[in-house]
Protein backbone atom coordinates (compact mmCIF):
# COMPACT_ATOMS: atom_id res chain seq x y z
CA UNK A 1 0.00 0.00 0.00
CA UNK A 2 1.31 3.44 -0.89
CA UNK A 3 1.65 5.83 2.01
CA UNK A 4 0.34 9.35 1.55
CA UNK A 5 3.18 11.83 2.04
CA UNK A 6 2.43 14.82 4.21
CA UNK A 7 3.96 18.16 3.09
CA UNK A 8 4.66 20.80 5.72
CA UNK A 9 3.99 24.43 4.77
CA UNK A 10 2.53 27.77 5.86
CA UNK A 11 -1.15 28.31 6.06
CA UNK A 12 -2.77 31.43 4.58
CA UNK A 13 -3.27 32.82 8.07
CA UNK A 14 0.38 32.34 8.93
CA UNK A 15 1.47 34.07 5.72
CA UNK A 16 -0.83 37.00 6.43
CA UNK A 17 0.63 37.34 9.92
CA UNK A 18 4.19 37.41 8.47
CA UNK A 19 3.18 40.08 5.92
CA UNK A 20 1.60 42.24 8.62
CA UNK A 21 4.67 41.94 10.86
CA UNK A 22 6.99 42.88 7.97
CA UNK A 23 4.78 45.87 7.19
CA UNK A 24 4.87 47.05 10.80
CA UNK A 25 8.66 46.72 10.95
CA UNK A 26 9.03 48.61 7.66
CA UNK A 27 6.79 51.41 8.90
CA UNK A 28 8.81 51.68 12.11
CA UNK A 29 12.06 51.82 10.10
CA UNK A 30 10.72 54.55 7.77
CA UNK A 31 9.44 56.61 10.69
CA UNK A 32 12.76 56.27 12.49
CA UNK A 33 14.70 57.26 9.35
CA UNK A 34 12.37 60.19 8.69
CA UNK A 35 13.15 61.50 12.12
CA UNK A 36 16.90 60.88 11.91
CA UNK A 37 17.42 62.48 8.47
CA UNK A 38 16.22 66.04 9.36
CA UNK A 39 18.27 65.92 12.59
CA UNK A 40 21.34 64.87 10.61
CA UNK A 41 20.82 67.72 8.10
CA UNK A 42 20.33 70.22 10.94
CA UNK A 43 23.52 69.03 12.61
CA UNK A 44 25.42 69.31 9.33
CA UNK A 45 24.21 72.87 8.64
CA UNK A 46 25.05 74.00 12.17
CA UNK A 47 28.48 72.37 11.98
CA UNK A 48 29.14 74.10 8.65
CA UNK A 49 28.19 77.48 10.12
CA UNK A 50 30.46 76.97 13.15
CA UNK A 51 33.42 76.13 10.92
CA UNK A 52 32.63 79.03 8.58
CA UNK A 53 32.37 81.43 11.53
CA UNK A 54 35.82 80.32 12.70
CA UNK A 55 37.31 80.84 9.24
CA UNK A 56 35.72 84.29 8.88
CA UNK A 57 37.16 85.29 12.26
CA UNK A 58 40.61 84.19 11.07
CA UNK A 59 40.20 86.18 7.84
CA UNK A 60 39.14 89.27 9.78
CA UNK A 61 42.17 89.05 12.08
CA UNK A 62 44.54 88.41 9.16
CA UNK A 63 43.21 91.00 6.69
CA UNK A 64 41.57 93.53 8.98
CA UNK A 65 38.10 92.93 7.53
CA UNK A 66 35.74 90.18 6.46
CA UNK A 67 36.01 88.97 2.85
CA UNK A 68 33.64 90.50 0.30
CA UNK A 69 32.29 87.10 -0.77
CA UNK A 70 32.25 83.66 0.85
CA UNK A 71 34.21 82.37 -2.16
CA UNK A 72 37.02 84.83 -1.38
CA UNK A 73 37.41 83.56 2.20
CA UNK A 74 40.46 81.56 3.25
CA UNK A 75 42.68 83.11 0.57
CA UNK A 76 40.20 82.29 -2.19
CA UNK A 77 39.57 78.69 -1.11
CA UNK A 78 36.10 79.58 0.15
CA UNK A 79 34.29 78.68 3.35
CA UNK A 80 34.18 75.01 4.42
CA UNK A 81 30.84 73.27 3.89
CA UNK A 82 29.31 69.82 3.48
CA UNK A 83 27.89 68.41 0.25
CA UNK A 84 24.35 69.72 -0.26
CA UNK A 85 24.88 72.91 1.80
CA UNK A 86 24.34 76.25 0.06
CA UNK A 87 25.74 79.49 1.51
CA UNK A 88 24.45 83.03 1.12
CA UNK A 89 26.75 85.71 2.48
CA UNK A 90 26.64 89.49 2.79
CA UNK A 91 28.76 92.12 4.53
CA UNK A 92 27.13 95.41 5.52
CA UNK A 93 29.00 98.13 7.42
CA UNK A 94 31.64 95.65 8.54
CA UNK A 95 29.11 93.10 9.83
CA UNK A 96 28.70 89.79 8.02
CA UNK A 97 25.67 87.51 7.91
CA UNK A 98 25.90 83.95 6.59
CA UNK A 99 22.91 81.74 5.77
CA UNK A 100 23.11 77.96 5.31
CA UNK A 101 20.38 76.06 3.49
CA UNK A 102 20.07 72.49 2.29
CA UNK A 103 18.81 71.10 -1.00
CA UNK A 104 16.98 68.36 0.97
CA UNK A 105 13.21 68.83 1.14
CA UNK A 106 11.88 70.01 4.51
CA UNK A 107 15.28 71.02 5.91
CA UNK A 108 15.47 73.94 8.34
CA UNK A 109 17.45 77.04 7.33
CA UNK A 110 20.03 78.56 9.69
CA UNK A 111 22.19 81.66 9.82
CA UNK A 112 24.96 83.25 11.87
CA UNK A 113 26.25 86.81 11.98
CA UNK A 114 29.25 88.55 13.46
CA UNK A 115 26.78 90.71 15.40
CA UNK A 116 25.47 87.85 17.53
CA UNK A 117 27.97 85.03 16.97
CA UNK A 118 25.20 82.49 17.55
CA UNK A 119 23.41 80.17 15.14
CA UNK A 120 19.72 80.98 14.66
CA UNK A 121 16.88 79.50 12.61
CA UNK A 122 15.96 81.13 9.29
CA UNK A 123 18.06 83.04 6.77
CA UNK A 124 19.58 86.50 7.03
CA UNK A 125 17.51 89.50 5.96
CA UNK A 126 17.58 89.71 2.16
CA UNK A 127 18.64 86.08 1.67
CA UNK A 128 16.52 83.47 -0.08
CA UNK A 129 15.13 80.69 2.11
CA UNK A 130 14.95 77.08 0.97
CA UNK A 131 11.16 77.28 0.82
CA UNK A 132 11.66 79.71 -2.08
CA UNK A 133 14.72 78.14 -3.66
CA UNK A 134 13.21 74.67 -3.56
CA UNK A 135 9.67 75.53 -4.61
CA UNK A 136 8.13 73.39 -7.33
CA UNK A 137 7.21 74.78 -10.72
CA UNK A 138 3.54 75.18 -9.75
CA UNK A 139 4.31 77.09 -6.55
CA UNK A 140 7.52 78.87 -7.54
CA UNK A 141 7.84 82.28 -5.95
CA UNK A 142 8.71 85.01 -8.40
CA UNK A 143 10.63 88.19 -7.62
CA UNK A 144 8.84 91.51 -7.48
CA UNK A 145 10.08 93.83 -10.23
CA UNK A 146 10.20 97.63 -10.19
CA UNK A 147 10.89 99.93 -13.15
CA UNK A 148 13.41 102.63 -12.21
CA UNK A 149 11.69 105.45 -14.09
CA UNK A 150 13.80 108.24 -12.54
CA UNK A 151 16.59 107.41 -14.99
CA UNK A 152 14.32 107.81 -17.97
CA UNK A 153 14.29 105.73 -21.14
CA UNK A 154 17.79 104.89 -22.28
CA UNK A 155 19.75 102.39 -24.34
CA UNK A 156 21.69 100.54 -21.69
CA UNK A 157 25.05 98.95 -22.35
CA UNK A 158 25.83 97.16 -19.10
CA UNK A 159 25.06 96.97 -15.39
CA UNK A 160 26.88 95.46 -12.40
CA UNK A 161 26.24 94.99 -8.69
CA UNK A 162 28.20 94.78 -5.46
CA UNK A 163 28.08 91.47 -3.59
CA UNK A 164 25.20 92.62 -1.37
CA UNK A 165 23.23 94.18 -4.22
CA UNK A 166 23.20 97.72 -2.83
CA UNK A 167 25.83 99.43 -4.99
CA UNK A 168 25.22 99.50 -8.75
CA UNK A 169 26.98 100.89 -11.79
CA UNK A 170 24.98 101.24 -15.03
CA UNK A 171 26.26 102.36 -18.42
CA UNK A 172 24.10 104.17 -20.95
CA UNK A 173 25.23 102.75 -24.29
CA UNK A 174 25.70 106.13 -25.96
CA UNK A 175 25.87 108.23 -22.81
CA UNK A 176 27.05 108.56 -19.25
CA UNK A 177 27.80 106.38 -16.24
CA UNK A 178 25.21 106.15 -13.46
CA UNK A 179 25.63 104.82 -9.91
CA UNK A 180 23.28 103.83 -7.10
CA UNK A 181 23.90 103.18 -3.42
CA UNK A 182 20.44 101.86 -2.50
CA UNK A 183 19.87 98.89 -4.80
CA UNK A 184 18.63 101.09 -7.63
CA UNK A 185 16.04 103.25 -5.89
CA UNK A 186 17.98 106.47 -6.56
CA UNK A 187 20.74 107.23 -9.06
CA UNK A 188 23.54 109.73 -9.66
CA UNK A 189 24.87 110.64 -13.11
CA UNK A 190 28.68 110.74 -13.07
CA UNK A 191 30.21 113.52 -15.15
CA UNK A 192 33.95 112.98 -14.60
CA UNK A 193 34.01 111.03 -17.86
CA UNK A 194 31.99 112.03 -20.90
CA UNK A 195 29.67 110.18 -23.24
CA UNK A 196 31.02 106.93 -24.60
CA UNK A 197 29.82 103.84 -26.42
CA UNK A 198 30.06 101.83 -23.20
CA UNK A 199 30.16 98.03 -23.50
CA UNK A 200 30.99 96.35 -20.18
CA UNK A 201 31.42 97.02 -16.45
CA UNK A 202 32.55 95.07 -13.39
CA UNK A 203 32.98 95.98 -9.72
CA UNK A 204 34.66 94.73 -6.57
CA UNK A 205 32.61 92.82 -3.99
CA UNK A 206 32.17 95.89 -1.78
CA UNK A 207 31.32 98.11 -4.74
CA UNK A 208 34.04 100.69 -4.08
CA UNK A 209 36.17 99.74 -7.10
CA UNK A 210 34.91 99.40 -10.66
CA UNK A 211 36.20 99.14 -14.22
CA UNK A 212 34.40 100.10 -17.45
CA UNK A 213 35.28 99.64 -21.12
CA UNK A 214 33.99 101.24 -24.30
CA UNK A 215 34.27 100.68 -28.04
CA UNK A 216 37.41 102.23 -29.54
CA UNK A 217 38.67 103.81 -26.35
CA UNK A 218 40.66 103.26 -23.17
CA UNK A 219 39.63 101.52 -19.99
CA UNK A 220 38.47 103.59 -17.03
CA UNK A 221 38.59 102.67 -13.34
CA UNK A 222 37.11 104.11 -10.15
CA UNK A 223 38.19 103.69 -6.53
CA UNK A 224 35.35 105.65 -4.90
CA UNK A 225 32.20 103.82 -6.00
CA UNK A 226 32.05 105.68 -9.30
CA UNK A 227 32.29 109.28 -8.12
CA UNK A 228 35.46 109.82 -10.16
CA UNK A 229 36.87 107.83 -13.07
CA UNK A 230 40.48 107.69 -14.23
CA UNK A 231 41.57 106.66 -17.71
CA UNK A 232 43.92 103.66 -17.98
CA UNK A 233 45.99 104.00 -21.14
CA UNK A 234 48.51 101.19 -20.59
CA UNK A 235 46.36 98.66 -22.47
CA UNK A 236 45.74 101.11 -25.29
CA UNK A 237 42.59 102.24 -27.06
CA UNK A 238 40.78 99.22 -28.48
CA UNK A 239 37.39 97.86 -29.42
CA UNK A 240 36.78 96.52 -25.94
CA UNK A 241 34.00 93.95 -25.51
CA UNK A 242 34.17 92.59 -21.97
CA UNK A 243 35.80 93.20 -18.61
CA UNK A 244 35.89 91.42 -15.23
CA UNK A 245 37.29 92.25 -11.79
CA UNK A 246 38.34 90.17 -8.78
CA UNK A 247 36.43 90.55 -5.50
CA UNK A 248 39.10 92.83 -4.01
CA UNK A 249 39.40 94.93 -7.18
CA UNK A 250 43.10 94.34 -7.78
CA UNK A 251 42.97 91.86 -10.65
CA UNK A 252 41.34 92.90 -13.93
CA UNK A 253 40.61 90.92 -17.08
CA UNK A 254 39.60 92.51 -20.39
CA UNK A 255 38.95 91.33 -23.95
CA UNK A 256 39.09 93.21 -27.25
CA UNK A 257 37.10 92.36 -30.35
CA UNK A 258 39.38 90.97 -33.06
CA UNK A 259 42.20 91.41 -30.59
CA UNK A 260 43.91 89.89 -27.56
CA UNK A 261 43.07 89.23 -23.93
CA UNK A 262 44.58 91.52 -21.28
CA UNK A 263 45.19 91.10 -17.54
CA UNK A 264 46.21 93.44 -14.75
CA UNK A 265 47.27 92.73 -11.16
CA UNK A 266 47.42 96.34 -9.94
CA UNK A 267 43.87 97.61 -10.46
CA UNK A 268 44.60 98.61 -14.06
CA UNK A 269 47.78 100.65 -13.65
CA UNK A 270 49.71 98.20 -15.88
CA UNK A 271 48.57 95.45 -18.24
CA UNK A 272 49.87 92.22 -19.77
CA UNK A 273 48.87 91.41 -23.31
CA UNK A 274 48.01 87.70 -23.57
CA UNK A 275 48.92 86.71 -27.13
CA UNK A 276 48.93 82.91 -26.75
CA UNK A 277 45.47 82.44 -28.30
CA UNK A 278 45.93 85.00 -31.03
CA UNK A 279 43.57 87.75 -32.11
CA UNK A 280 39.99 86.49 -31.86
CA UNK A 281 36.46 87.90 -31.77
CA UNK A 282 36.23 87.89 -27.98
CA UNK A 283 32.80 88.56 -26.49
CA UNK A 284 32.08 87.82 -22.82
CA UNK A 285 34.61 87.38 -19.98
CA UNK A 286 34.34 86.36 -16.34
CA UNK A 287 36.59 85.83 -13.31
CA UNK A 288 36.58 83.87 -10.06
CA UNK A 289 36.50 85.93 -6.86
CA UNK A 290 40.26 85.67 -6.40
CA UNK A 291 41.01 86.52 -10.05
CA UNK A 292 42.93 83.28 -10.61
CA UNK A 293 40.39 81.38 -12.72
CA UNK A 294 39.39 83.23 -15.89
CA UNK A 295 36.72 82.38 -18.46
CA UNK A 296 36.17 83.82 -21.94
CA UNK A 297 34.04 83.12 -25.01
CA UNK A 298 34.58 83.81 -28.71
CA UNK A 299 31.82 85.07 -30.98
CA UNK A 300 31.86 82.28 -33.55
CA UNK A 301 34.41 80.09 -31.78
CA UNK A 302 35.15 78.16 -28.60
CA UNK A 303 35.18 78.77 -24.86
CA UNK A 304 38.52 79.20 -23.06
CA UNK A 305 39.59 78.91 -19.42
CA UNK A 306 42.69 79.77 -17.41
CA UNK A 307 43.67 78.66 -13.90
CA UNK A 308 46.70 80.93 -13.54
CA UNK A 309 45.32 84.45 -13.99
CA UNK A 310 45.66 84.29 -17.78
CA UNK A 311 49.26 83.09 -18.09
CA UNK A 312 48.09 79.96 -19.95
CA UNK A 313 44.81 78.90 -21.53
CA UNK A 314 42.81 75.77 -22.31
CA UNK A 315 40.48 75.58 -25.30
CA UNK A 316 37.22 73.95 -24.17
CA UNK A 317 35.80 72.11 -27.18
CA UNK A 318 33.18 70.02 -25.36
CA UNK A 319 30.53 72.74 -25.75
CA UNK A 320 31.36 73.17 -29.42
CA UNK A 321 32.12 76.19 -31.57
CA UNK A 322 29.23 78.65 -31.23
CA UNK A 323 28.31 82.31 -31.22
CA UNK A 324 28.96 82.84 -27.55
CA UNK A 325 27.41 85.89 -25.91
CA UNK A 326 27.57 86.17 -22.13
CA UNK A 327 29.62 83.98 -19.79
CA UNK A 328 29.66 83.79 -15.99
CA UNK A 329 31.49 82.01 -13.19
CA UNK A 330 30.82 81.04 -9.59
CA UNK A 331 33.03 82.68 -6.96
CA UNK A 332 35.34 79.67 -6.80
CA UNK A 333 35.48 79.26 -10.59
CA UNK A 334 34.23 75.66 -10.65
CA UNK A 335 30.74 76.33 -12.00
CA UNK A 336 30.63 78.06 -15.38
CA UNK A 337 27.72 79.07 -17.58
CA UNK A 338 27.71 80.37 -21.15
CA UNK A 339 24.88 81.70 -23.30
CA UNK A 340 24.97 81.15 -27.06
CA UNK A 341 22.92 83.35 -29.34
CA UNK A 342 21.66 82.80 -32.89
CA UNK A 343 18.90 80.39 -31.83
CA UNK A 344 20.98 78.31 -29.44
CA UNK A 345 20.99 77.01 -25.86
CA UNK A 346 22.51 77.82 -22.49
CA UNK A 347 25.45 75.60 -21.47
CA UNK A 348 26.69 74.81 -17.96
CA UNK A 349 29.79 73.18 -16.47
CA UNK A 350 30.42 72.00 -12.91
CA UNK A 351 34.09 71.11 -13.37
CA UNK A 352 35.71 74.41 -14.41
CA UNK A 353 34.91 73.84 -18.09
CA UNK A 354 36.18 70.29 -18.63
CA UNK A 355 32.69 69.04 -19.53
CA UNK A 356 29.50 70.81 -20.57
CA UNK A 357 25.75 70.20 -20.60
CA UNK A 358 23.21 71.91 -22.85
CA UNK A 359 20.35 73.21 -20.72
CA UNK A 360 17.37 72.94 -23.02
CA UNK A 361 14.48 73.73 -20.63
CA UNK A 362 14.41 77.43 -21.61
CA UNK A 363 14.63 76.58 -25.30
CA UNK A 364 16.95 77.85 -28.00
CA UNK A 365 16.84 81.63 -28.19
CA UNK A 366 18.91 84.70 -28.90
CA UNK A 367 20.61 84.70 -25.51
CA UNK A 368 22.72 87.77 -24.79
CA UNK A 369 24.08 88.19 -21.26
CA UNK A 370 24.09 85.89 -18.25
CA UNK A 371 25.32 86.01 -14.67
CA UNK A 372 25.25 83.79 -11.61
CA UNK A 373 25.15 83.87 -7.83
CA UNK A 374 28.39 83.27 -5.94
CA UNK A 375 27.69 79.54 -5.56
CA UNK A 376 26.50 79.20 -9.18
CA UNK A 377 23.05 77.86 -8.26
CA UNK A 378 21.04 80.91 -9.28
CA UNK A 379 21.24 82.30 -12.81
CA UNK A 380 19.69 85.18 -14.72
CA UNK A 381 19.87 85.48 -18.52
CA UNK A 382 18.51 87.91 -21.11
CA UNK A 383 16.75 86.94 -24.33
CA UNK A 384 17.11 89.62 -26.95
CA UNK A 385 13.57 90.03 -28.30
CA UNK A 386 12.07 87.88 -25.55
CA UNK A 387 11.87 87.51 -21.78
CA UNK A 388 14.35 87.56 -18.93
CA UNK A 389 14.74 84.04 -17.48
CA UNK A 390 15.69 82.89 -13.98
CA UNK A 391 16.98 79.55 -12.73
CA UNK A 392 17.44 78.49 -9.11
CA UNK A 393 18.84 75.01 -9.75
CA UNK A 394 22.07 75.55 -11.73
CA UNK A 395 20.21 76.01 -15.01
CA UNK A 396 18.20 72.80 -15.03
CA UNK A 397 14.82 74.58 -14.96
CA UNK A 398 13.90 78.16 -15.90
CA UNK A 399 11.10 80.64 -15.33
CA UNK A 400 10.27 83.47 -17.73
CA UNK A 401 9.81 86.82 -16.01
CA UNK A 402 6.59 87.66 -17.80
CA UNK A 403 5.69 90.49 -15.40
CA UNK A 404 8.27 92.79 -17.04
CA UNK A 405 7.23 91.78 -20.52
CA UNK A 406 8.99 91.02 -23.76
CA UNK A 407 11.83 93.36 -24.67
CA UNK A 408 15.27 93.75 -26.15
CA UNK A 409 16.74 92.66 -22.83
CA UNK A 410 20.50 92.87 -22.72
CA UNK A 411 22.50 93.40 -19.54
CA UNK A 412 21.81 91.50 -16.30
CA UNK A 413 23.28 91.57 -12.79
CA UNK A 414 22.70 89.78 -9.49
CA UNK A 415 23.81 90.00 -5.88
CA UNK A 416 26.04 87.20 -4.62
CA UNK A 417 23.16 85.39 -2.94
CA UNK A 418 20.80 85.83 -5.89
CA UNK A 419 18.18 87.77 -3.89
CA UNK A 420 18.66 91.10 -5.73
CA UNK A 421 18.25 91.15 -9.52
CA UNK A 422 18.88 93.82 -12.14
CA UNK A 423 18.10 93.92 -15.87
CA UNK A 424 18.51 96.58 -18.55
CA UNK A 425 17.30 96.73 -22.17
CA UNK A 426 19.41 97.40 -25.24
CA UNK A 427 16.86 99.76 -26.82
CA UNK A 428 15.11 102.67 -25.12
CA UNK A 429 13.75 101.38 -21.83
CA UNK A 430 13.97 101.39 -18.05
CA UNK A 431 16.28 99.49 -15.73
CA UNK A 432 14.30 97.00 -13.67
CA UNK A 433 15.25 95.87 -10.18
CA UNK A 434 13.87 92.69 -8.62
CA UNK A 435 13.77 91.18 -5.16
CA UNK A 436 12.05 88.29 -3.39
CA UNK A 437 9.37 89.00 -0.82
CA UNK A 438 9.72 87.10 2.44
Amino acid sequence: MNKVQKHNGFTIVELLVVVVVIGILAAITVMAYSGVQPRAIDASLKSDLKKANTQLAIDSQTNGSYPGTHGAANSGKGLPKSAGTTYQYTVTNGVYCLSATSEKFGATDYHISSDTGSIQEGVCVGHVGSEIAGAGADEEKMPVWTAQVSLGLKRWGAITSSADGTKLVALARYGRIYTSFDAGETWVMRTSVGDRYWKSVSSSADGTKAVVVANYGSLHTSRDSGAWWGVRTAAGGRDWMGVAMSADGTKLFAAADQGYLYTSTDSGASWTERTELGMLAWEGVSSSADGVKLFAGVDGGYLYTSIDSGASWIQRTAAGSRYWGGVASSADGTRLVAAAYQDDYIYTSSDSGASWAAQTAAGHREWKRITSSADGSRLIVSDYNGFVYLSMDYGVSWSAQESIGVGDWYSVAMSDDGSHLFVAPHTDGYIYTGHYQS
